[in-house]
């Protein structure tokens, strides 16, 4: 077993009260590490597979190190340390110094400069290298934010960039921190003493003149000259007719006011992402989010000015300028210029489809680029660039290759949470329309255009989409959105939309509106919503139920739309339409009508497709091929020549059908999953536990075998339902499997619910050095900025900032500070987060995390 696959299997038993709701079962205890306390399956290992420290606690053994080079060889680099595209005009053994041409350096110097995602090889070469174990002179200890190895350094180096001990580390350079330096305490001779006492004296007379004459009676302050008088709260002004200055007993200085902190966040956070020593090894990021930030606050001139800085690091930089561009056009549009808005989208679009074709599918697997290609979007159908704007959209999706998968849901989420000044993703997550999302891309299109005022233009979005599904939820996303910017006028608005719409469309778009209201507190207007979407969802005709083919239509589906089978468009619509009333009704705390709408969404959910227990028995029948053969060749009537060719034509569709069916039970488990988050846990484990033992395969469905029974314990652990958990053990025969990200993330949750924040600290990084962390990112981070967001609105700035300064990861760390920032903004406690960052722990904040607390400052504090 790989140390990777080691500490995932790991994070699977990280819920500590797992173990003991299973009175039956016993998990042996494995070695733990002396210097990580990882757990180590293997008993015979003598290092730790995760830190390489000795397993029995004793150092290891000195190794003779290799005599350093000498001086006649020192010129001669290492080829590791190279930048990219150098290349030695000698063989790397040769003693001579090999130096690249000037061609050579130069084409070099331009793929650096060209490449916006290049990371800065010359930083690596530049950072001291830390030593893996304490010497005389190295006695410094530093440790490692991204891997946590310790190494160490000359205390002189101390708040140098340094290089990981860990060859192996994801970020290997960071700044080293300083040390808290103490004075010693010096020896006082006897005439210090005698000083000291004589200097006490003084003071204490002064005190007592002080005090006595407080209690004395006096006139007040009056200016008479008209110069220079105090303020009562100790500042020094000018005036010429000042009033009578009086005596203030609990005089206090004025707090910092949300403008002066918009105004000074635009004064450092150019010097904080450019400056030196700013940690930013790519600083067109830096650039990037300058750009935006004058943006934001309607300075245009200033942010074409650094838009036009950025343009200037090559066509690699295409989609950065992406967001800086949408900015301004928003800026442009709002000050009523729609033709300068109209050019600045349009040369964005061109400067981004000028990155090469493979850069752009790389970008496609970074959740930022999908961000800013949606803002754009929706500056261009605001100016009227319709067609233009659904061109970029599809161009999205070809990049990335046809399956945006989970990191357009979570562009969604993020576009969401940024354009409505929610800023909370655990917030934007919880809502009904967002939980299976049938095209992100338009839908946050859609969302964007409506927090920008645009909710006609936005409208008009709906009728571009690809799918019966996707149609109803554009609606709902409209709607949804509508209310949460304008929840006054909101129900009247919807009413006017709803003629022409389906029952399914309406079921959605009142489902959406009624949750956002009920989450803004307006139950009335709410409870209105929510009785027009009950009575569509009374409308939506029954779910027909789909039956399984026979051999022949199996074989004769070849070619055929949805294999031959019914279009599933309307009964998957309807599917989510329920499950938007079961979420809803959670909200409302009706809890049988969201069991009653949980189990006609599974309805009509088993309605798109035969059944994926029933499509894996007829596969593995395929297994025995002779058979097959004989009954293709009665049902067809084939001869002896046509028999092979007709087998493997037909096994094919089965495999398609397969593949159907299991689709469908993926979006079964997705919408349950969401369900159950939302509060209906007994009710989703009773529905699922009764379908998978059902015996007639066309019925059954394996949940057991699915994600949802170890989410199901991971709730109920942070809801103490113990029964629920223990009832979830017994029908298992052995452990039930845990999704990676649920129990990592649960584990997590189970800490900080219990107020145990450094544990909570601790089990985030390590989830995000896991490949399962790695491996779904996007999910990871989403759900990782969930928990960060609770911890915002539950604890206090400081525990908040300093539980920041502990993740490891710098992407996340970045959008974690933006939102905080942000959110501040609306709790009122602005100011707190900016006295903090007015002191020593500004330091832990790399310049780029700076840059992100100025950015979300800007963008949370409207301009006056």
């Amino acid at each position: 077993m790989f140390p990777q696959q080691i500490e995932d299997f790991i994070f699977a038993l990280n819920l500590r009260s797992i173990p003991s709701i299973q009175p039956e079962i016993t998990i042996m205890d494995f070695r733990k590490c002396p210097a990580c306390q990882a757990s180590v399956l293997e008993d015979d290992v003598d290092d730790c597979p995760f830190c390489g420290a000795s397993m029995s606690g004793k150092p290891k053994p000195k190794t003779t190190s290799p005599k350093a080079p000498s001086k006649a060889s020192s010129g001669t680099k290492a080829t590791t340390a190279k930048d990219p595209g150098q290349k030695s005009s000698k063989s790397a053994t040769g003693s001579a110094k090999a130096k690249p041409s000037s061609k050579a350096a130069g084409a070099a110097q331009k793929k650096d400069d060209d490449d916006p995602f290049e990371v800065d090889t010359f930083a690596v070469k530049k950072a001291i290298k830390l030593a893996p174990r304490p010497t005389k002179t190295r006695t410094y200890e530093i440790i490692c934010p991204m891997c946590e190895t310790k190494g160490y350094m000359l205390p002189q180096d101390a708040g140098k960039d340094v290089q990981c001990a860990n060859p192996e580390c994801l970020v290997p350079v960071f700044k080293s921190k300083r040390p808290k330096v103490e004075a010693p305490p010096e020896e006082e001779s006897d005439n210090k003493k005698t000083i000291i006492i004589a200097a006490a004296a003084v003071v204490l007379l002064g005190v007592g003149f002080a005090v006595f004459s407080m209690l004395s009676p006096k006139d007040p302050v009056v200016n008479n000259g008209g110069s220079q008088i105090p303020d009562p709260n100790g500042r020094t002004v000018d005036c010429d007719n000042c009033p009578t200055v009086v005596d203030c007993d609990d005089c206090k200085p004025e707090e910092i006011s949300l403008s002066e902190i918009r105004s000074e966040s635009l004064g450092k956070i150019e010097n904080a992402v450019g400056g030196k020593g700013s940690g930013n090894q790519n600083p067109f990021i830096g650039k990037q989010m300058t750009a935006q930030a004058f943006a934001v606050s309607g300075q245009i001139a200033e942010a074409q000015k650094h838009l036009k800085r950025l343009r200037e690091g090559g066509v690699s930089t295409g989609y950065l300028q992406l967001q800086p561009a949408a900015d301004i056009a928003w800026a442009q549009l709002k000050k009523g210029d729609t033709e300068a808005a109209t050019t600045t989208a349009m040369n964005a679009v061109a400067e981004a489809r000028k990155v090469p074709l493979n850069l752009r599918r790389t970008l496609g697997n970074v959740r930022s680029s999908l961000d800013a290609a949606t803002s754009i979007t929706a500056v261009l159908v605001a100016v009227g660039k319709q067609d233009e704007a659904a061109k970029f959209i599809s161009e999205q999706v070809r990049d990335a290759e046809g399956d945006l998968g989970f990191r357009g849901k979570a562009s969604a989420l993020w576009r969401a949470a940024y354009d409505s000044h929610t800023f909370d993703i655990g917030l934007e997550a919880s809502r009904p329309y967002h939980l299976v999302m049938p095209e992100p891309l338009r839908m946050s299109v859609i969302e964007t255009l409506v927090a920008k005022g645009q909710e006609a233009k936005a409208f008009a979005v709906i009728s571009t989409a690809q799918s019966v599904s996707g149609t109803d939820a554009c609606r709902a996303s409209w709607a949804g959105r509508l209310a949460e910017m304008k929840p006054e006028t909101v129900i009247e608005a919807v009413s006017g939309k709803e003629s022409g719409v389906s029952a399914t469309g309406l079921t959605r778009m009142w489902a959406a509106v009624a949750s956002h209201l009920k989450t803004k507190n307006q139950d009335q207007a709410a409870q209105v919503a929510f009785d027009k979407a009950i009575a569509a969802a009374a409308k939506i005709p029954e779910p027909k139920p789909e039956k399984f083919p026979s051999m022949k239509e199996i074989y004769n589906s070849s070619g055929k739309a949805h294999l031959g089978l019914s279009n599933p468009a309307e009964e998957r619509s309807s599917a989510m339409a329920c499950a938007d009333i079961a979420l809803v009704s959670v909200q409302f705390q009706k809890m049988d009508q969201a069991k009653e709408y949980m189990e006609k969404s599974m309805a009509y959910a088993r309605a798109t497709s035969p059944s994926p227990v029933k499509a894996q028995e007829v596969l593995d029948e395929c297994r025995n091929q002779s058979s097959v053969q004989s009954q293709l060749q009665r049902t067809l009537d084939l001869s002896s020549s046509q028999v092979r060719g007709a087998f493997i034509r037909y096994r094919k569709q089965c495999q398609d059908l397969k593949a159907a069916a299991d689709a469908r039970f993926q979006f079964q488990v997705d919408l349950l999953r969401g369900i159950a988050k939302a509060g209906l846990l007994q009710e989703t484990w009773d529905y699922a536990i009764a379908r998978h033992e059902l015996t007639d395969s066309m019925e059954r469905e394996p949940f057991l075998d699915s994600s949802l029974p170890g989410l199901l314990i991971v709730l109920a652990e942070l809801e103490n339902s113990q029964d629920l958990k223990q009832s979830i053990y017994v029908a298992f025969k052995d452990r039930p499997e845990f999704d990676a990200v649920d129990s990592g993330t649960g584990a997590i949750r189970v800490d900080f619910q219990k107020g145990n924040m450094r544990a909570a600290a601790d089990n985030l990084r390590k989830f995000y050095r896991s490949k399962s962390a790695h491996e779904a990112r996007d999910r990871s981070d989403m759900i990782a900025l969930e928990i960060i967001g609770k911890i915002q609105q539950e604890r206090s700035v400081k525990e908040t900032f300093d539980f920041l300064t502990t993740l490891s990861d710098p992407v996340l760390r970045q959008d974690a500070f933006l939102l905080f920032a942000a959110h501040t903004t609306q709790a009122e406690s602005a100011p707190q987060l900016w006295k903090i960052l007015n002191t020593q722990s500004i330091r832990d904040l790399s310049g780029l995390e700076q840059g992100a607390v100025y950015l979300g400052f800007v963008t949370a504090i409207p301009a006056q």
